[in-house]
C-alpha cells in the first residue's frame, strides 16, 4: 500500500501544477499584469505584518500597564476592606454602591463563585499572569487568591451565584458600566477571612477589552482591496502604453514573413524597446540587401552562362564523331537544365510576393482544366491567406510530379480550425522508403530516365514551410505515392 501511495502522490502533484501553469497568461501584457498583483499582495503582506507587530507591541505594553493599574486599585480595596470591623463591611459596601464611581463591583461572599472562563487565548493567559504576580507582590503567600477572565453575561455574583445580566431593574445601577455583552470580565477574588471572600469584577478598558486582534479585519480587507484597485486601475493604461512598442514589433516580424517593403519602425518606448527596434530595422535592410544581391548574382550567372553553352553547342556540332556529338549535347542539355532550374527554383520560393486572400478552390479548378481528365478533386475547403502564385507552384509541381509516374492523380482536401491539407495521390510505382526524403534535396532524380531538374519537389516543400506549413511523401497502401500538403490558413 506504501509503495502504490508512494507512486500516485507525484503524478498528482504534477498534475496540479500543470492545471496551474495553464491559468497563467501566455501574452507579456498578461504576465506583467499577474506580476504586478503579486508585488502589490506582497507588499501589502508585509506593510499589513509589520503594522500588525507595531500595533500589537504597543497592545501589550498598555495591556499590562492597564493590570497593574486595576490590580493596585484592588490591592488597595483589599486593605481598606480589610482594616474596617467586620461588621461595617457590608455597611461600606452598600454605601460605596449607592454613590457610584468605582470602576470594581465589589461584594463579599462566604465562598468562592467559580466563573465560566474565556476561551483560551495569548491575551487571556498574559492578563492572568500579569494579575496573579502583581498581587502576589503585595499580599501574603498564604492567601488564597482567584483570578480569572469571563464574559460579561456569564458573570456570577453574589453567594447565590447568579449572572449578573439577571438582576432586578432595581439592581441596574449596580451593575458594571459594559458596552458589549460579551466583553471580557477581569474577577479577582481573595480571602480575607474564614468564609468571607472578597470579590471584585472589573471590565477591561477599550481597547484592551479586544483580547485577540485579527490580522486583517473586514473593514481593512475592504479598504486594502479598494487600494489595490485603484492601483491597478491607475497602472492599466500606463502598462499598455510601455507594451505597444512591442505589439507594434510584434506585427511588423509577421508583415515582414510576406513582404520586405514594410517601412522602418519608429525607435520609441523605452531603452530596451528601442535597441529591440533599431536591431529590426537593420535586420530588415540587411535581409533587403540580401535578396537584391541574390537576384542580382543569379541574373548574372544566368547571362554569363548562356554565352559559353551556346559556344559548346556550336561545336559539339562540328564534331565528326555522331556519337560524342550526342554525348555531348545531352551534357549541355543537362547543364542548361540545371541553370534554368536553379534561376525557376529562385523565383518560385521568391519572398517579394505579398500575403493576400487565395481561393483554394478556383485555384485548384484552374489547375485542374489544363491537366483534363486525368486530375481528380474530392472536397472542398474555405479560402485562406497565403501568396497565391507559390502556392500554385507547389501543387502544380506536385501535380505534375505525379503525373510523371502514373497515370492518373486525385486531389482530396480536408480542412480544420487553423489549416487545410491536400492529398495528392498517384497510381505510380510509388517510391522506395529510403528515397521517400531523399528526393526533396535540390538536383535529386528518383528516376534518371524520366528528365526534369530535381528541383520541383525541393521548391513545393519550400513553399509549404514558407506558409508555416510542411510536405512529406508517403507509399499508398493501395498503390502509388501520396504528397501531403499542410497549409496555415493565416499563412
Amino acid at each position: 500500500m506504501s509503495g502504490a501511495n508512494t507512486d500516485i502522490a507525484p503524478s498528482t502533484g504534477g498534475e496540479w501544477w500543470r492545471r496551474l501553469a495553464r491559468l497563467y497568461p501566455r501574452s507579456l501584457f498578461g504576465r506583467v499584469w499577474c506580476m504586478l498583483v503579486a508585488a502589490l499582495l506582497l507588499a501589502e503582506l508585509l506593510a499589513g505584518a509589520l503594522w500588525y507587530y507595531q500595533y500589537r507591541s504597543r497592545i501589550d505594553a498598555g495591556l499590562e500597564s492597564a493590570i497593574r493599574s486595576m490590580t493596585q486599585g484592588v490591592i488597595a480595596t483589599v486593605n481598606f476592606m480589610s482594616a474596617l470591623p467586620r461588621n461595617y463591611r457590608q455597611l461600606v459596601l452598600a454605601q460605596q454602591r449607592e454613590l457610584g464611581g468605582s470602576q470594581f463591583f465589589v461584594s463579599i461572599n462566604n465562598h468562592e463563585l467559580k466563573q465560566q472562563p474565556l476561551p483560551a487565548s495569548k491575551a487571556g493567559r498574559k492578563i492572568v499572569e500579569i494579575a496573579t504576580r502583581e498581587l502576589a507582590l503585595h499580599l501574603r503567600s498564604d492567601q488564597p487568591v482567584s483570578v480569572a477572565l469571563t464574559r460579561a453575561d456569564q458573570l456570577r455574583v453574589f453567594n447565590a451565584g447568579v449572572l449578573m445580566a439577571d438582576l432586578p431593574p432595581g439592581w441596574a445601577r449596580f451593575s458594571l458600566p459594559i458596552l458589549r455583552q460579551n466583553a471580557p470580565i477581569l474577577v479577582l477574588q481573595l480571602q480575607i477571612n474564614p468564609k468571607e471572600w472578597l470579590f471584585l469584577a472589573a471590565p477591561l478598558p477599550p481597547p484592551y477589552d479586544a483580547l485577540d486582534v485579527p490580522f486583517l479585519t473586514p473593514r481593512q480587507f475592504w479598504f486594502t482591496a479598494f487600494g489595490m484597485l485603484l492601483v491597478l486601475l491607475f497602472t492599466w493604461p500606463l502598462l499598455r502604453r510601455e507594451l505597444k512598442p512591442i505589439e507594434a514589433l510584434a506585427s511588423a516580424a509577421e508583415e515582414l514573413d510576406s513582404r520586405l517593403d514594410v517601412p522602418p519602425l519608429p525607435e520609441a518606448g523605452n531603452a530596451e524597446f528601442v535597441a529591440a527596434t533599431r536591431a529590426f530595422n537593420r535586420m530588415q535592410g540587411r535581409l533587403r540587401a540580401y535578396l537584391h544581391n541574390r537576384e542580382m548574382l543569379f541574373t548574372a550567372i544566368s547571362h554569363d552562362l548562356k554565352t559559353p553553352i551556346t559556344r559548346l553547342r556550336l561545336r559539339a556540332e562540328m564534331l565528326d564523331d555522331e556519337t560524342q556529338q550526342q554525348k555531348f549535347e545531352a551534357d549541355l542539355k543537362d547543364l542548361e537544365l540545371m541553370v534554368k532550374g536553379a534561376l525557376q527554383s529562385m523565383k518560385d520560393t521568391d519572398i517579394h510576393e505579398n500575403i493576400e486572400r487565395v481561393d483554394v478552390m478556383q485555384l485548384l479548378a484552374q489547375l485542374i482544366e489544363a491537366y483534363g481528365e486525368r486530375v481528380l478533386l474530392r472536397g472542398k475547403v474555405a479560402p485562406i491567406r497565403g501568396r497565391p502564385l507559390a502556392i500554385r507552384r507547389c501543387i502544380g509541381n506536385l501535380i505534375d510530379n505525379g503525373l510523371k509516374f502514373g497515370r492518373h492523380v486525385t486531389l482530396t482536401l480536408d480542412e480544420q480550425a487553423d489549416r487545410i491539407t491536400l492529398f495528392v495521390g498517384d497510381d505510380g510505382p510509388g517510391l522506395p522508403d529510403r528515397l521517400l526524403e531523399k528526393v526533396f534535396e535540390p538536383y535529386f532524380r528518383g528516376h534518371h530516365d524520366q528528365g526534369g531538374t530535381g528541383l520541383g519537389l525541393a521548391i513545393a516543400r519550400s513553399i509549404a514551410r514558407s506558409h508555416g506549413g510542411e510536405l512529406v511523401l508517403h507509399n499508398d497502401p493501395q498503390g502509388g505515392l501520396m504528397a501531403t500538403l499542410v497549409l496555415l490558413r493565416n499563412g
